[in-house]
């Protein structure tokens, strides 16, 4: 289990326009998405990349 004692600034795809609304963990990975639809992940080496598009704002993420 990863346990984060502290946040830190770190850059992103869509900075600084886009902010991050939601958040989630999948299969250990964590994932993101911005108030322009856009949804981005860690890659291996620990930066955040994109991942994917959606036509409008992600306030919600869910893993089933």
């Amino acid at each position: 289990m990863l346990v984060f004692e502290t946040f830190e600034t770190v850059s992103y795809p869509g900075e600084p326009a886009e902010v991050v609304l939601a958040w989630t963990v999948v299969d250990g990975d964590v994932v993101a998405g911005t108030n322009n639809g856009r949804l981005i992940n860690r890659d291996s080496d620990g930066a955040w990349t994109d991942a994917g598009q959606v036509p409008a704002g992600i306030r919600l993420l869910v893993v089933y």
